[in-house]
């Protein structure tokens, strides 16, 4: 039973990490591509900013993927197949 909890805190704390990481992403690092003329006017001058964007994108997608396998653990534990 210890292992299905460690397993819940792994995963509990990489879905804490993905919200973290998704609220920077859309909220601070987009909020400057979206100011003044649009978007289209500002993405020609920041490809590092967007760039950013799809790479945490990608990370947090990465690390919920991940940890999904060990949800099947812990179900099987809980409902004691």
């Amino acid at each position: 039973m210890a292992e299905t909890h460690n397993v819940g805190r792994w995963v509990g704390g990489a879905m804490l990490v993905t919200f973290v990481v998704d609220l920077l992403s859309n909220f601070k690092l987009q909020g400057e591509l979206f100011a003044g003329g649009g978007f289209i006017v500002n993405a020609a001058t920041h490809p590092l900013t967007i760039g950013s964007i799809v790479v945490l994108g990608m990370l947090s997608s990465l690390l919920i993927k991940g940890f999904a396998p060990g949800t099947d653990r812990v179900a099987d534990v809980a409902h004691g197949a």
